[in-house]
């Protein structure tokens, strides 16, 4: 039995030790307590177990994307608490409308990109606007806005119609049966000439080569499972991003193709008084009011709209091209509505909903099934009390109308599994562009969400997806001249989808051969 007698006897050494152990054992209580105390994460429904090291995250990661997300929604509601890997703190996922607002369109720089998700960005694109959080990122946002807006996407887009003709003509007519090939080089096209007055020549240029190489590398590289468990370590362990291992430091090689574009984009320099392509538009928005950005800035910028203004459009083309294969019904009454015009689409056509509803429809359609950004996380900057749109019940039967967090609180919002909630679309996993038009076919106004269209395809909020006028101008086009000119068929592959870096379809049973798409086109018969 223990004395003080016995106390007086332990060695210096020993009595140290003993009450580190002990304030140890007090600091971790304490920590327990006070977080349970105040956080409600615990008490949110989930799926429970888990994997003993990888929790439930190579569980998500080996399926197709956002299915088990969809799942979590419809079995325990729109705020799911799931385990993390490696002794990671509990993870939330949310669908819920007003807990989305909360974080990126009332408090969007009291949420940020995860650590992990910064550095990678960083090392893929630089300190652009994806980068950017707080300060930084409104002030880029305030020089850039101008241009992309309304008037100025306008006067781009007969360039952009220019430009994926002669990709067609290129091609000689005709399309390769992997459509990701062909989609991604008429983006590339389009975003080069657009964007920067520069011609990849139909993707035979070398940069475009280049380009091409460092991006298929990339993802394909990210659809492995070896990802998975980097992404993990490099949570865990931040500073291996930084150890000279080929795999991690090749996640640059994209960069550094396009950072040398840039530099010769800026070198030449853009005719800022009659230039209407995006560099113009930048450098005039640049040398106006204040928070001018440097040459560094600027090619990261230049940079981020190179890869992300072609791969996002090329991802939900090339997805809807699918939906439209399998549909074939749907693939017709576009094609009848957008001949049946009598001419070639114009920016007003285009932009006006009323007069190619349905063209308009499966546009919608296909980025709510298949947003071009499927995933985003947050991590909360301090304690905050967030408002529900639907109340939790806990296991133990208490009812939850706000939930509390705490600082450093992981959250993942899955934009794909988002658009796709049964409770609020009924058939969420459908493709049915009709619930567009039809009355009563969409969600009630409390169940929808706050971004474009009321679907989180590009985000919402201050975050809300800079160019995606643009990307909208650039997908009706290249989908309405698609689909004048060629039929698209379905092959009967079966087609998985996997995130890395954005939205990737494989063939199941040839993982191996990467991302791919393969569809019959022919002509149309006059």
């Amino acid at each position: 039995m223990f004395s003080f007698g016995s106390w007086l006897n332990i060695t210096s050494t020993d009595r140290i030790l003993a009450l580190l152990l002990g304030c140890f054992v007090v600091f971790l209580a304490a920590r327990i307590f006070l977080s349970r105390s105040y956080s409600d994460v615990a008490s949110v429904p989930g799926p429970g177990g888990g994997h003993w090291l990888w929790g439930h995250e190579r569980e998500i990661f080996l399926n197709p994307a956002g299915s088990k997300f969809s799942e979590w929604f419809e079995k325990y509601g729109h705020v799911v608490r799931y385990k993390g890997a490696m002794a990671h703190q509990d993870l939330l996922v949310v669908a819920d409308p007003r807990f989305i607002h909360h974080m990126l369109t009332d408090n969007p720089y009291n949420y940020v990109k995860s650590p992990v998700f910064r550095p990678l960005v960083e090392r893929l694109l630089g300190r652009g606007l994806i980068w950017a959080e707080h300060d930084e990122h409104r002030q880029q946002r305030k020089v850039l806005n101008p241009a992309f807006s309304p008037a100025n996407v306008r006067g781009m887009a007969p360039e952009l119609r220019a430009r994926l003709e002669s990709t067609l003509q290129e091609n000689g007519g005709s399309i390769t049966t992997n459509i990701m090939k062909w989609t991604a080089i008429a983006t590339l096209d389009i975003i080069g000439r657009v964007g920067f007055n520069h011609d990849f020549k139909g993707g035979e240029t070398q940069e475009a080569k280049d380009i091409q190489k460092a991006w298929t590398d990339q993802v394909n590289a990210g659809m492995e499972t070896a990802a998975f468990y980097a992404q993990i370590f490099l949570r865990t362990f931040p500073f291996l991003l930084y150890i000279p291992v080929d795999a991690i430091q090749k996640q640059g090689d994209i960069k550094m193709v396009i950072n040398r574009l840039a530099e010769m984009f800026l070198k030449r320099g853009a005719d800022v008084e009659k230039g209407r392509n995006l560099l113009s538009l930048m450098v005039k928005a640049n040398s106006q009011g204040d928070g001018k950005m440097s040459n560094k800035q600027m090619i990261d910028h230049i940079t981020t709209f190179v890869v992300v203004g072609h791969e996002t459009t090329a991802g939900s083309l090339n997805m809807t091209l699918l939906e439209l294969a399998r549909n074939r019904a749907c693939q017709q009454k576009l094609r009848d509505e957008v001949l049946g015009l009598g001419r070639e689409p114009t920016y007003e056509d285009l932009t006006n909903p009323d007069v190619l509803p349905y063209l308009d429809a499966v546009i919608k359609e296909g980025l709510r099934l298949h947003p071009p950004g499927a995933y985003m996380d947050r991590v909360a900057v301090k304690d905050d009390v967030v408002p529900l749109s639907t109340p939790i019940t806990t296991p133990s039967g208490e009812v939850l109308h706000s939930l509390r967090i705490r600082a450093g609180q992981f959250i993942q919002i899955p934009n794909i599994s988002i658009n796709r909630v049964n409770s609020a679309w009924k058939d969420g996993q459908v493709f049915r562009p009709e619930r567009w038009i039809e009355p009563g076919g969409l969600p009630l106004r409390s169940e929808m969400q706050g971004g474009w269209s009321n679907i989180m395809s590009f985000s919402e909020g201050p975050r809300l997806c800079i160019g995606y006028r643009l990307a909208l101008l650039e997908y009706k086009c290249i989908l309405a001249m698609l689909i004048r000119n060629f039929e698209f068929w379905d092959t009967g592959a079966e087609i998985e989808t996997k995130f890395s870096a954005t939205m990737q379809p494989r063939v199941v049973g040839k993982e191996a051969e990467g991302a791919q798409l393969p569809l019959k086109v022919t002509l149309v018969e006059n």
